[in-house]
């Protein structure tokens, strides 16, 4: 049996407001991380919430424990 957690993840402190999200300095990186994230299927849904881009992201993950999603969103570039 599958166990999802929900997770929101905020903007870090390298945050530009003036800039879109895929303007932010490691655009890049970080989506390809959360492809891969995607393509092994631990983040089953996910995105930004909120107007424009986004206030926050929400995803919804697949995983054995809540260490285990701390443990592999903390490589997220």
């Amino acid at each position: 049996m599958a166990d999802y957690y929900l997770v929101t993840r905020v903007h870090g402190p390298s945050w530009d407001p003036t800039r879109g999200r895929r303007e932010q300095d490691g655009w890049d990186e970080h989506a390809a991380f959360m492809d891969r994230l995607a393509e092994e299927s631990f983040v089953v849904l996910g995105g930004p919430v909120g107007e424009g881009d986004g206030d926050y992201a929400l995803h919804v993950v697949d995983a054995e424990s809540e260490e285990r999603v701390h443990a592999r969103l903390a490589g997220d570039p």
